[in-house]
């Protein structure tokens, strides 16, 4: 463990310490690492009336439990907010087991040969197409507000990463072009996959001789690639 200017503390069988500026708790007996976390800095760790207490290196008097650290073992200007990335992480798998769920099941109604009949299931499909893009959408939420108040865990904070440049001004007219560029391309995007879905196949589907996965284009109307055997020169 290395402590650099601070000293382990021995309680209850286990070794405390500010391992490279991360509070580390070490089986004694076995020396065996038992958790890790929690950024500190190179503080001073302190055994107090069989409580474990943090003195941070910007001078933060942090009391800790004896067991692995939660959200409440950081200080409280280390500390995400919580609400956002708990819901979205849910949206996102949510939205993730539903795709699954109609992935699956259409294949059972296709071996069944009942994928075109079953009207209820054609439905479910028409009405999951959002749910890629509000399954990026969530994910990036998770991870972009789960790593605040970082952009460099441990080394640089978010507000300490803003271009001193950069009025407020600036910011609002690069925000509010954004949003406007992204609802025409949304807002278009949606109502042409809205109007495809709607109407359907419009012609009758037509195998092709000797087509394979590996050239996924190749399905694409009559493309010459379906077989590998592209066109010589003089045909």
């Amino acid at each position: 463990m290395k402590n650099r200017q601070s000293s382990s503390v021995l309680h209850d069988g286990f070794i405390y310490g500010l391992d490279e500026k991360i509070l580390a708790c070490v089986d004694a007996a076995t020396g065996d690492l038992k958790w890790k976390g929690g950024r500190y800095g190179y503080g001073q760790l302190l055994l107090a009336g069989g409580k474990l207490v943090v003195i941070t290196e910007e001078g933060e008097l942090v009391l800790l439990k004896k067991e692995e650290p939660g959200l409440e073992s950081f200080p409280p200007k280390d500390r995400p907010s919580v609400i956002i990335p708990f819901f979205a992480f849910r949206i996102m798998v949510g939205m993730g087991l539903i795709m699954l769920a109609v992935s699956w099941l259409g294949n059972l109604l296709r071996f069944r040969d009942r994928l075109e009949t079953t009207r209820w299931f054609l439905w479910c499909t028409f009405l999951s197409f959002p749910t890629g893009f509000i399954a990026v959408l969530a994910g990036w939420y998770t991870a972009e507000v789960g790593r605040q108040p970082w952009v460099v865990y441990g080394l640089l904070r978010t507000a300490d990463a803003v271009t001193p440049s950069l009025t407020t001004s600036t910011v609002l007219f690069s925000l509010v072009t954004y949003v406007l560029v992204y609802a025409v391309f949304i807002g278009f995007g949606t109502y042409y996959i809205f109007k495809l879905l709607r109407q359907g196949p419009t012609v009758e589907a037509t195998a092709i001789p000797g087509a394979t996965a590996r050239r996924p284009m190749a399905f694409a109307d009559d493309a010459p690639s379906a077989t590998g055997n592209q066109p010589q020169a003089g045909e």
